[in-house]
């Protein structure tokens, strides 16, 4: 991952994922868009409950849970609040 830049694991076919990805977007939001895959799912099995999307921090650590993480991301970022 790229230092300082969120990665954002999803799909398309989520409707969560693809809020997050807005939210991310409108905030200008350093991030990658990845879909999910095996080796990923792997990576995030500790969180419960395993569903996408899925945030990786700039720090590397991992976190779910769409509304928790627009609030983290408000309180973290300045500028163009939703």
């Amino acid at each position: 991952m790229t230092g300082g830049r969120y990665r954002l694991i999803g799909s398309t076919a989520s409707p969560y994922a693809i809020k997050l990805r807005a939210l991310m977007r409108y905030r200008r939001i350093p991030h990658d868009w990845v879909i999910m895959t095996k080796a990923l799912r792997a990576a995030t099995a500790h969180l419960k409950p395993m569903l996408i999307p899925v945030l990786q921090y700039p720090d590397g650590s991992f976190r779910g849970e769409t509304t928790t993480l627009a609030y983290d991301l408000e309180a973290r970022h300045q500028g163009r609040s939703v």
